[in-house]
């Protein structure tokens, strides 16, 4: 089925329980999804940071997208919040900016028109929770086909958003899991 016949669905979330979390493990989905990071893993094998690499028209665009959302983090300052360690608020005007552009932004990417609000939704999703103002796995999953890790970096220290899920000191990063994983790959 080509992408123009394809149904496009608004996402919600449905992985709330274990046992929905073991039904979606043994999904086409997950293997698909766990297939496309293990073919990520494999490209990064023995290269270098500095190993030059071919950047197609649409990396291009995804990349003009990625800038523009660190912009938006660039003027929507942090504002004083001596209350908390965590959870500048700032970041909910952030996070209310990139809702609002989501589907503008969409527009250059050689997709269905139909597709930009299914694919806007992983796009908000994968900058972190509003409401509690914090980023993890989670939001990095949503965001596993757009990761750009300095974009993240930039919201994540700039608004001191809480680790989402943090197990501390038995976690290698509060934030992130997928640079590990290519990191290892790089020196395999």
């Amino acid at each position: 089925m080509n992408a123009a016949s394809s149904t496009f669905i608004i996402p919600k979330r449905k992985i709330l329980t274990k046992d929905d979390l073991d039904k979606f493990q043994e999904s086409q989905a997950y293997e698909e999804y766990a297939s496309f990071i293990v073919r990520l893993n494999d490209s990064v094998k023995g290269l270098k940071l500095t190993t030059e690499c071919i950047v197609s028209p649409a990396l291009v665009n995804i990349l003009e997208i990625l800038d523009t959302v660190n912009t938006y983090c660039k003027e929507i300052p942090p504002v004083n919040n001596e209350k908390s360690r965590f959870g500048n608020p700032a970041f909910k005007d952030f996070h209310d900016r990139v809702t609002s552009t989501a589907f503008e932004l969409h527009e250059n990417l050689s997709i269905p028109p139909a597709a930009i609000p299914e694919i806007s939704k992983y796009f908000t999703e994968s900058w972190g929770n509003k409401k509690r103002i914090d980023y993890g796995t989670g939001h990095e999953a949503n965001f596993m086909a757009w990761l750009y890790i300095d974009v993240m970096r930039n919201l994540q220290f700039n608004y001191w958003l809480e680790p989402a899920g943090s197990h501390g000191v038995w976690g290698l990063d509060d934030y992130h899991f997928l640079p590990f994983l290519f990191g290892s790959s790089q020196l395999a």
